[in-house]
Order: C-alpha cells, then structure tokens, then sequence
C-alpha cells in the first residue's frame, strides 16, 4: 500500500492530528458541555 517511508511516516502523523482532535473534543467538550 505504501511506496515509502515517507508515505508511512505522514500516515502516521494524521493519525496522530487525528487522536489529538479527537482528545481534544472528547476531553475539552465533555468537561466544558
């Protein structure tokens, strides 16, 4: 599926935006909400 370090290296890196978004509306929301 990847055809390079760096196609693996900013797949991670969306993940990882996309955990800390995700964090961030759980965490800040459901204690502000």
């Amino acid at each position: 599926m990847f055809e390079t370090v760096d196609g693996i290296a900013h797949f991670k890196v969306t993940i990882q935006l996309y955990g800390d978004f995700f964090t961030l509306f759980t965490g800040n929301g459901a204690s502000s909400a």
